[in-house]
């Protein structure tokens, strides 16, 4: 997904909610929030690359192709009756589950909620490892576009063993350090 984002949230962007030069997008809808009134969301330079690379050529050629203008950024780019529309979600969990296939991946086995769990899982693991970068649960709130603070918990009370194994790492650090110390 693109940072996070909920399937919704991507389908409702429409291309005055882009700015280029910030390397933004405003969802139009956004879950906990009044339409129109998205989150900002902070694009890497790579999906910024993606997005303009579509906007300036797959895009343009399905509405030149279809003759249908729409101001949702992303539409159908597929020949055919619906090419130029905007894209609905049913045809998002189609195009998805093609993708996984073409990656190898079972189709049957994607869950359209896992970017949004990796993603949590990632920044989980940064605020872990990096510490001295104060990366908190408000924020990670806030990159999620979560209302409450506590949508986190399900994510921190996973046993999830790459946590684990950074606290290890972390307190073994910490004893090796000590004992260096000590023998000075």
């Amino acid at each position: 997904t693109m940072q996070g984002l909920r399937i919704d949230e991507v389908l409702s962007i429409r291309l005055i909610d882009y700015d280029r030069n910030e390397m933004i997008v405003k969802p139009y809808r956004s879950k906990g929030k009044e339409t129109g009134q998205g989150r900002p969301v902070v694009l890497t330079e790579e999906l910024y690359k993606e997005i303009d690379n579509y906007i300036w050529n797959e895009r343009a050629e399905a509405e030149t192709n279809s003759g249908k203008i729409s101001d949702m950024m992303f539409i159908n780019i597929r020949d055919g009756d619906s090419q130029g529309e905007p894209l609905k979600y049913q045809t998002y969990i189609q195009v998805l589950k093609r993708c996984a296939k073409r990656a190898g991946l079972d189709p049957e086995k994607i869950r359209t909620h896992s970017g949004r769990s990796t993603k949590t899982m990632e920044l989980l693991q940064h605020q872990a490892k990096y510490p001295e970068d104060n990366i908190t649960d408000e924020m990670i709130r806030q990159i999620m576009g979560w209302t409450s603070s506590s949508s986190i918990n399900p994510y921190k009370n996973h046993h999830d063993i790459r946590l684990a194994k950074i606290a290890s790492e972390k307190i073994n650090r910490r004893k090796t350090n000590k004992e260096e110390r000590n023998k000075q």
